[in-house]
């Protein structure tokens, strides 16, 4: 908070006689405390915007509706190493990747019909030649556009790298010999594997949902089966889990 001293300004007139005498003088006041205070506060504001600008880890970007830079923070060269001068004044669609451009000029001509918001994920070139991915949000005030990008590139590998080892398990499991069954805490049917249909001669889809120990467990050993299921879910322990043993299964 800040404490502001009045402040006035004057005019003065003066008025004078036929000979050129001064005869009085008009005064008019006026109290200057609200627009001082009104420059203050807008001084202050502007200095924490210009902070925030400087300083932001996102890419922040200032264009006109035809996509030219206007203007661009800093970050941009810690990101992409491209120094500021290398982009403000030039079209923004140059920096995106070649399959990527669609979608940008899609949003840009939506941005400029009207639009007052998007967000999109989209590959930017980097001075090193290399894309980095980034998820931008745009905002249109009047005939600007704001636009702020984060980064993502190390959260899009980490998505990619879980999608390839998903894919290698899903192969392994559907290609290979031992019959694999996954089941839930109740020792119901998640999924099952080729081989496993083979072993067990019921379908995959004959055996999801199912109960597998009242499946494939024979009578005299099922209740056995399911008190040790039970014990492994409560406390951990278990006989047989994580060891190599041989049992009867119907089939």
């Amino acid at each position: 908070l800040h404490s502001f001293p009045t402040r006035r300004s004057s005019d003065l007139r003066g008025y004078f006689d036929g000979d050129g005498r001064l005869r009085e003088v008009l005064a008019v006041g006026r109290d200057a405390t609200a627009r001082r205070r009104a420059e203050i506060e807008l001084a202050h504001r502007t200095a924490e915007r210009d902070t925030i600008y400087e300083n932001s880890p996102s890419i922040l970007i200032r264009l006109d509706l035809q996509g030219v830079v206007q203007s661009i923070s800093p970050s941009c060269e810690e990101s992409l190493g491209w120094r500021r001068e290398e982009i403000t004044g030039k079209g923004v669609t140059w920096l995106d990747h070649p399959d990527d451009r669609e979608i940008l000029d899609q949003v840009m001509s939506e941005l400029a019909g009207g639009g007052e918001t998007a967000r999109l994920r989209h590959r930017v070139l980097a001075k090193d030649g290399r894309y980095r991915w980034m998820q931008t949000k745009l905002r249109r005030v009047k005939e600007t556009l704001y636009s702020a990008s984060v980064d993502i590139t190390e959260m899009v590998e980490a998505e990619e790298a879980l999608l390839r080892e998903r894919e290698f398990h899903e192969t392994l499991f559907r290609t290979m010999s031992q019959g694999v069954v996954y089941q839930d805490a109740n020792g119901e049917v998640m999924d099952a594997n080729p081989a496993a249909e083979r072993i067990f001669g019921y379908s995959r889809q004959q055996m999801i949902g199912q109960v597998m120990g009242d499946m494939i467990v024979p009578p005299l050993l099922r209740q056995r089966h399911h008190d040790g299921l039970a014990r492994y879910v409560a406390t951990g322990e278990s006989h047989i889990i994580s060891q190599r043993v041989e049992i009867e299964a119907l089939h």
